[in-house]
């Protein structure tokens, strides 16, 4: 096959030598002409042009004639050659316009990404640290020069803007997902930077969940946090308890004075059931305040551990979940049990309220800006933190502004005048949309007549203990029926 290319290129090369020789020698004979050839190193001969040419003796001597029949083959020869170089162009053509539209569509999909990320950078710096967020500029500068790049790519070789008509189901696919997927990226960015109420409401509901305590931390600054909390109920006095405070001055409520003062004689406790925005709500009513002690996950620093073997470890017969924690069994904040300083962390950023204790006298302190030694030293005998504190020396400690948007599960402690403990449980919905805010369940520890009282770590972790069972409806992360294990629990002993 080599060899006859050689030959055609060999034979075309020379019948344009002989075309142009013979328009240039007009009054020279075909022979002087092929002889002159030879001469020059052609290896040529009469019969080799006249086979080729396919002409005979009478037209070879005829210049007109002979001039004709070579035009004619360099023609045929020329028309091959341009033909080849059309379907080299039209294949190259093909070629750009697919790597031109590569890059206009691909970067297309990191996009929206990227500006989501670099959004939540310039508020936040723990989800995007500085480095990282340099990074995603530049990266996201880079994929609109690729995107410039292509579309100029695209212009200059068709000359004409991109074809909006979808003619395969792959683009319209492409389409509809590019649609979709940038319309979610706009819509979260929207809410949780746009639209103040819901940020707040993020930011006020996440805190109080053991799971997504510290995502505000990853999504926005500490001044938005500062802000949002001081918009919504997290308003609080600051005041600590007073042990000495009394509420003879106050009256009582006698529909729930019946209710805590009918039980059994030498009875330790009863758990009353009660509606709350139509979920279930438990209230165990704990009539030796003495009984009641601070338990600790026995895997502290390493995992946290389930309330049920928390209280049979401390022989507990009543049980709530305690302060906040992480899930390497690590209590926000100080933990003192049976006399001990069991930790001395810096209380957890996002929680207003403090430290909440029992005294060796058996009384409930919720005090504010204090040391762990500093506790021991004032008589607490157990004690955890968290917050925020919702009634203090009978007046309310706090001032929701926002009302209705941080409902959930929710567990609160509080403790009347006459040293009745109160422990209280509220359940939420399937879908984790309901339960109480912190103003609900002020409310109802003032019906049961508690002069202090605050609010515990919330959400999934709310849980309630009695006897060997569970008797709330606790639901985890996947909106399943299921308790969450814990780091701190206040247990109430046989």
């Amino acid at each position: 096959m080599n060899k006859e290319l050689g030959d055609l290129d060999k034979t075309t090369e020379v019948l344009k030598t002989f075309k142009s020789r013979v328009g240039e020698e007009k009054e020279s004979s075909i022979d002087d002409i092929i002889e002159s050839m030879k001469t020059n190193d052609y290896d040529i001969d009469k019969t080799l042009v006249l086979s080729d040419l396919e002409v005979d003796k009478t037209l070879v001597l005829d210049k007109t004639v002979m001039l004709d029949k070579i035009n004619e083959e360099a023609n045929k020869i020329s028309n091959e050659d341009v033909t080849k170089e059309l379907e080299k162009g039209i294949n190259h053509r093909k070629l750009i316009k697919k790597i031109s539209l590569y890059l206009i569509f691909i970067p297309l999909i990191f996009i929206p990404y990227l500006i989501f990320m670099i959004i939540i950078g310039n508020h936040s710096h723990l989800l995007v640290t500085p480095k990282l967020y340099n990074i995603y500029i530049v990266i996201l500068l880079c994929l609109f020069l690729i995107i410039l790049s292509g579309i100029i790519m695209y212009v200059r070789n068709y000359r004409i803007i991109i074809n909006h008509q979808i003619k395969n189901i792959y683009k319209k696919i492409y389409i509809i997902f590019m649609v979709i997927y940038t319309t979610l990226c706009i819509t979260l960015i929207t809410l949780f930077y746009g639209v103040t109420d819901i940020k707040d409401w993020i930011i006020s509901t996440t805190i109080n969940t053991n799971n997504l305590k510290d995502l505000p931390r990853y999504l926005y600054s500490q001044k938005e946090i500062d802000s949002a909390l001081l918009r919504t109920d997290r308003a609080e006095t600051g005041e600590s308890t007073d042990p000495n405070y009394t509420d003879d001055s106050k009256e009582s409520n006698e529909e729930y004075e019946k209710i805590i003062e009918k039980r059994d004689e030498n009875t330790l406790y009863k758990v009353i059931q009660f509606k709350v925005n139509d979920c279930d709500a438990y209230l165990a009513i704990i009539y030796d305040a003495s009984k009641l002690v601070v338990g600790v996950t026995k895997y502290l620093g390493s995992d946290n551990e389930y309330i049920k073997d928390i209280a049979m470890r401390y022989d507990g017969v009543v049980a709530i979940n305690g302060g906040g924690y992480s899930s390497l069994g690590k209590p926000y904040g100080t933990i003192i049990s049976n006399n001990k300083l069991i930790t001395s962390n810096q209380y957890g950023i996002y929680n207003s309220g403090g430290l909440i204790g029992i005294t060796t006298d058996n009384k409930l302190v919720l005090l504010n800006d204090i040391t762990g030694a500093e506790a021991l030293q004032k008589g607490v005998r157990d004690a955890l933190s968290w917050g925020p504190f919702l009634i203090v020396n009978g007046n309310d400690a706090y001032t929701p502004s926002n009302d209705g948007l941080t409902s959930s599960a929710r567990t609160a402690i509080g403790q009347r005048a006459d040293g009745i403990i109160l422990l209280l449980v509220v359940d939420s919905n399937k879908s984790r949309t309901k339960g109480a805010n912190l103003e609900d369940i002020m409310k109802i520890m003032k019906q049961y007549g508690a002069i202090n009282a605050a609010s515990l770590d919330s959400g999934t972790s709310s849980i309630m203990y009695v006897n060997g069972e569970i008797v709330n409806h606790p639901i985890d992360r996947n909106l399943q029926y299921n308790e969450e294990k814990i780091s701190t629990s206040f247990i109430v002993k046989k």
